[in-house]
């Protein structure tokens, strides 16, 4: 039985299989966007503790104050992940475009 993480390279590779320049290593996020995630979740537990559990509101109110942090540290993560990752993403646009034969000729 093949695992997720075969199956999903696999797929990938398929996607990708007329570019020889491909390789997976890319699609690896950058220690920048890593940063963002770690940060989001220390973030988001230090909600979920001080808003969530530790709060003496009532349950709804204090739910909505932690998913209403989570919404915004989403933004701000999804912001921070394209502005690290935009070169990365333009490079996987252009090789799947390549790929599909959507992009213009080259005339020499």
């Amino acid at each position: 039985m093949m695992h997720a993480g075969g199956c999903a390279r696999r797929c990938i590779q398929e996607y990708f299989r007329a570019v020889p320049t491909f390789k997976c290593s890319i699609l690896l996020p950058s220690r920048r966007a890593l940063a963002g995630f770690a940060a989001a979740a220390a973030l988001l537990a230090a909600s979920y503790v001080h808003l969530f559990v530790g709060s003496s509101q009532p349950f709804l109110v204090a739910a909505a104050m932690h998913v209403g942090v989570g919404v915004a540290v989403l933004g701000c993560l999804a912001s921070w992940v394209y502005s690290s990752e935009r070169g990365t993403l333009r490079k996987l646009l252009s090789l799947q475009r390549g790929s599909k034969g959507t992009t213009a000729a080259k005339v020499d």
